[in-house]
């Protein structure tokens, strides 16, 4: 079952890729790029509310509010989670570990692979990297780089459905995985097992 960050990240996501139901036929090409631009960027918000979303999901599971003590320094540390939350807005590889870590305990980059692509956790991350350079690119307005899945073989930079897919997919790998691995460790180093 997946946790209620994860729920809510399904449901961001899939409002994503409605931008794609557009009639594109009409519009010429620098309007669907903007088009799968605005999609891009939609996706990566989705992604940016599971991670603050999956802090607030660490904090409800280990409350415990009839342990006075504890529950004091719960207050605390969850006040200071919400201080970096209000901060939290570039959600690449190092500042979701950092966030992860510093907020739960947990580190995400062993669990961040994915074999089935070919992908080990270096090169997950610096995907996740890229993408949110792509993204920054695209929300602020400048040339968009050119990586390996950016870049026709004219040299022009573009997005194409397939790699909106693709990311949609590698998002949604993370989700799960970084879902999974919160959960053993909520289970292993806290002793409270999840109701998903």
């Amino acid at each position: 079952m997946a946790s209620p960050a994860a729920t809510k990240y399904k449901s961001l996501a899939a409002r994503a890729t409605i931008i794609l139901k557009a009639d594109r036929s009409i519009l010429g090409r620098k309007d669907v790029q903007a088009l799968y631009g605005a999609a891009f960027v939609a996706q990566v918000a989705a992604w940016n509310a599971y991670v603050a979303g999956l802090i607030n999901c660490f904090f409800q599971e280990v409350a415990n509010p009839m342990a006075v003590q504890f529950h004091a320094m719960h207050t605390l540390a969850n006040t200071a989670a919400l201080s970096r939350l209000d901060r939290f807005n570039t959600p690449n590889a190092e500042n979701t570990r950092n966030l992860i870590i510093e907020c739960t305990g947990y580190d995400p980059w062993v669990d961040w692979q994915w074999p089935s692509r070919g992908m080990n956790a270096l090169a997950t991350r610096l995907r996740l990297n890229e993408i949110l350079k792509v993204r920054h690119s695209l929300a602020h307005g400048f040339a968009m780089p050119g990586y390996s899945w950016t870049q026709a073989t004219s040299g022009e930079t573009r997005l194409t459905v397939k790699e909106l897919a693709w990311t949609r997919a590698f998002f949604n790998h993370l989700v799960t995985t970084t879902d999974l691995g919160l959960r053993s460790h909520l289970v292993a180093t806290y002793g409270a097992v999840p109701n998903w």
